[in-house]
């Protein structure tokens, strides 16, 4: 039995250590960030949840290794966060996050 799991455990290793190919992914979105920046941006209550919901987000993707948003402090994230929103309103607010998110990632901020 020992030589049979030290075989499977090889073998992952070994398929699991070579590049994948890109699978997209399928995944639910929670709470405000599945509706629109302009659903977000139209209360002071739901701002205040988005932005809850951003910190969260943000900080689930910088999770491994990533210092994205270092240069900046939290008001700097929803302020890109919020500028993304204001050029389009209807798109949702995962998107308008994970869009400011690569917009930092890209200048190195």
């Amino acid at each position: 039995m020992r030589a049979f799991t030290t075989a499977v455990t090889a073998i992952l290793v070994l398929f699991i250590g070579r590049d994948q190919p890109t699978i997209p992914l399928t995944f639910k979105i929670f709470g405000i960030g599945a509706y629109s920046c302009g659903f977000w941006m139209n209360t002071p209550t739901r701002y205040d949840e988005g932005k809850v919901w951003i910190y969260g987000d943000w900080t689930m993707s910088n999770w491994r290794d990533h210092l994205v948003g270092h240069t900046t402090d939290g008001r700097g994230v929803l302020a890109a966060v919020a500028s993304e929103c204001m050029a389009h309103p209807s798109e949702k607010l995962v998107y308008a996050t994970s869009a400011a998110y690569v917009r930092m990632q890209d200048e190195h901020r």
